[in-house]
């Protein structure tokens, strides 16, 4: 026990740099079976594992020392892109706190045959090996990962691929896995440093979260956060920012919806609901003068942002296209598709920007398939594929994001209740050859209470990728720092399943558990699993108004029966039971397993305040509440749906 805590008080140190507070835990507490719940999954219960994925990963151990109680004889060696440096630091790091031994940081370095290096990104040192890049198309998110002699070399074709490649060396060095930015699991080691061959590249180039992860952004293998380019403040429904109404609707109101329908948010007065794509039919010869308009402000934001390769030019946060009478004819030309002129509009920009930014780089701008735009235009076709109407199709640098809003996010998209919004998905692929997904993983109006999308993520995934997504954001809750109902699990999902759509999604959940709560571990599965198995109840009994939809009303007690939820409680205090020897032993350990604990007792504890107030005296009323409100701030759950904060939740309780 003393070397795991040091190697956890090791790692807090370093949490400032990395978000790197580790928790190396003895592998117990696995799921339980009590009360008649679901066991540990250790089986896929879902089988449309994904073929043409890269990951070619050849690893042999060998006895070649690379750290021993005296130190380590391997450095580092890090290239001149700031990336590299990074990751070179990233493996640092994270060989320290699982080891205990710090390598050496160099930044230049001569070759020799007996060298022993870790090479990240020097190119001068793979050449001088004898390395070529493999044939295999890496694209610019993946990596190559070679052994030559007593030394290893990560390479990559873009910046990108230096994340995931230093957590893939350091998940065959030592064992890392990051379920969390508090919890690291370091299961090897690193006495030995095998040989090794890896030619990978991610199932999706891309992948956003919108949950806070703290500071595990980097080490759970999540995009940055800046993959977007900013347009004038706003990254998504931002169509307004580049021909905002205020500046041109009273010149040119061709270039809005007729009869200013909706409020805009930047003026709080009424203006047109989106933007025309056609111009009214290019009424007054102006539709030249809209394109020209709008890539002014495109060629300012991508100057502004030189190392980014994404932008959006999407439609605002409403229900509306635009039904003049050109939008009609388009729209009846292309099948019903609003999306003719959006296509063509963008398109040209996409032209405008590759003349101006020559071959010095690409960027690619997306509009969304949402709501009013959700519909391709394409045909279906007698054997099931289809075909873009008229031959219209997306410049190679434009992308369309595809927010399906209205599915069964408790279904995969192979289920039957999704078959609509698969098929649309579907379609895009005759349209456009960049297909970035956006889905939804929580109950935008129920914060506080769960969205039952835990076992579906896998499946999700898969079908996005056997459609051609490079790109995945599935939305949770962006606006709050804590989120309860086990949505840490999603999260570590998330983090491994957008690398790899055919990990095992149970034996993921199985390593959750064992991992995440401590000893606490066991107790924490059974109400996963009772949980788990409740929702599924709730939608097969109440299927008329509980779809697994993102607003489903499911905050009622007939849906939360108060056994059900004291039940869950009795398991929360098993699982603060079974921590407690840590509380005297290892006092940072059980901080971090109490805090995850506590997290998932919000939900219950809600639950029981909001539904069944009666069932308390005011005395009791009253310290549930005030307990609820310390505990829920100290952990940073601020909002109790999408648009209202706890503050005022806390003001009517009283507290």
């Amino acid at each position: 026990m003393k070397f795991l805590k040091k190697i956890f008080a090791l790692c807090l140190a370093f949490a400032f740099v990395f978000g790197a507070a580790a928790c190396t835990v003895d592998g117990t507490g696995g799921g339980g079976n009590e009360g008649g719940q679901t066991g540990p999954v250790t089986e896929d219960v879902q089988l449309h594992y994904v073929e043409g994925t890269l990951h070619k990963v050849t690893v042999t151990e060998a006895n070649r020392p690379f750290v021993t109680p005296q130190g380590s004889d391997y450095q580092v060696v890090a290239g001149s892109s700031n990336f590299a440096r990074t990751a070179a630091n990233f493996i640092i790091t994270h060989v320290l706190a699982a080891t205990g031994v710090e390598l050496p940081l160099l930044l230049d370095a001569d070759w020799s045959a007996d060298a022993k290096y870790i090479v990240v990104g020097d190119d001068d040192l793979f050449a001088a090996a004898g390395l070529t890049m493999p044939e295999d198309d890496i694209g610019f998110t993946g990596y190559y990962i070679k052994s030559v002699g007593d030394s290893v070399f990560i390479a990559v074709n873009g910046d990108e691929g230096y994340q995931l490649a230093a957590i893939a060396f350091l998940r065959q060095v030592v064992g890392y896995d990051m379920l969390a930015d508090d919890t690291v699991l370091y299961e090897k080691d690193g006495t030995t440093l095998p040989d090794m061959e890896l030619i990978e590249r991610p199932d999706f180039d891309y992948r956003q979260i919108s949950q806070p992860v703290g500071n595990g952004r980097y080490g759970m293998g999540y995009s940055d956060n800046g993959i977007m380019m900013s347009v004038n403040g706003g990254v998504w429904h931002n169509s307004f920012q580049y021909l905002p109404p205020e500046t041109w609707a009273e010149d040119y109101p061709e270039w809005y919806t007729p009869d200013g329908r909706t409020q805009s948010s930047a003026t709080g007065g009424q203006n047109p609901g989106q933007l025309c794509y056609t111009a009214h039919g290019n009424e007054k010869g102006t539709y030249q003068k809209m394109i020209d308009t709008a890539f002014e402000v495109l060629k300012k934001t991508v100057d502004a942002n030189p190392t980014l390769s994404n932008v959006t030019l999407t439609q605002e946060d409403n229900y509306d296209a635009c039904d003049c009478d050109a939008c009609m004819a388009e729209a009846e030309k292309y099948g019903g598709s609003v999306n003719g002129p959006v296509i063509k509009f963008v398109n040209a920009l996409a032209e405008k920007l590759e003349d101006y930014l020559g071959d010095t780089r690409r960027v690619t701008i997306s509009f969304f398939a949402y709501r009013a735009t959700a519909q391709s235009p394409t045909v279906r076709n007698s054997d099931g594929t289809y075909s873009a109407i008229d031959g219209i199709h997306c410049h190679p640098n434009v992308g369309v994001i595809i927010a399906p809003i209205e599915a069964s996010y408790s279904h995969s998209f192979y289920e039957s209740v999704n078959t609509t919004y698969a098929e649309n998905i579907k379609s895009w692929s005759a349209v456009c050859d960049n297909i970035y997904m956006w889905l939804y993983a929580t109950n935008f109006a129920y914060y506080m209470f769960p969205a039952g999308t835990w076992d579906t993520v896998a499946e999700t995934y898969r079908f996005c990728k056997e459609n051609n997504a490079v790109f995945m954001y599935n939305e949770g809750q962006w606006n709050t720092n804590a989120v309860s109902h086990f949505s840490k699990l999603k999260e570590y999902l998330d983090s491994r399943l957008l690398v790899d759509v055919n990990l095992n999604y149970g034996e993921l959940v199985d390593r959750f558990f064992a991992n995440y709560y401590g000893d606490g571990g066991e107790a924490m599965r059974t109400f996963f699993d009772g949980l788990q198995a409740h929702m599924k109840y709730l939608e097969a009994t109440y299927s008329a108004s509980l779809r697994g939809g993102y607003k489903d009303n499911i905050a009622q007690a007939q849906y939360w029966p108060k056994k059900l939820l004291d039940g869950w409680m009795e398991l929360i205090d098993e699982a603060n039971a079974a921590i407690e020897p840590l509380r005297a032993s290892d006092p940072e350990r059980y901080a971090v397993y109490s805090d995850h604990i506590t997290l998932e007792s919000l939900f219950p504890r809600y639950a029981l305040i909001s539904l069944y107030s009666g069932n308390y005296s005011s005395t009791q009323l009253q310290q549930m509440r005030v307990s609820f409100k310390e505990d829920s701030a100290a952990l940073g759950a601020s909002m109790v749906d999408e648009q209202t904060s706890f503050s005022s939740v806390f003001n009517t309780w009283g507290v």
